[in-house]
């Protein structure tokens, strides 16, 4: 909600060992339905590196502008590996 607090927890989609097709509609059709105020994304990398790769970084980017547009901010892209995770608003690695 407009205080982060969590309305709902949801699977979007699930990739193979090496990709996973997100797209938009899909990732903004809950937000909307709750009338989410903001998003955070997640998702794992089964290698354990957590450092996003380039298609990660294009696909955060592109998110952020559709949810600029249609007035749900995305807060953060967090990706997840083995006692690591990276976090795209703190533009770093967080080792754990």
């Amino acid at each position: 909600d407009h205080q982060h607090h969590l309305l709902e927890e949801r699977l979007i989609t699930l990739g193979t060992v090496d990709a996973s097709l997100i797209h938009a509609r899909e990732v903004f059709a809950p937000a909307i339905e709750k009338r989410a105020s903001s998003v955070i994304l997640a998702h794992n990398h089964p290698s354990g590196l957590a450092a996003p790769s380039v298609q990660d970084l294009l696909v955060t980017k592109r998110l952020k502008k559709v949810g600029h547009l249609i007035g749900i901010t995305l807060l953060d892209h967090l990706i997840i590996g083995k006692n690591q995770y990276y976090s795209d608003s703190l533009k770093r690695m967080v080792y754990v």
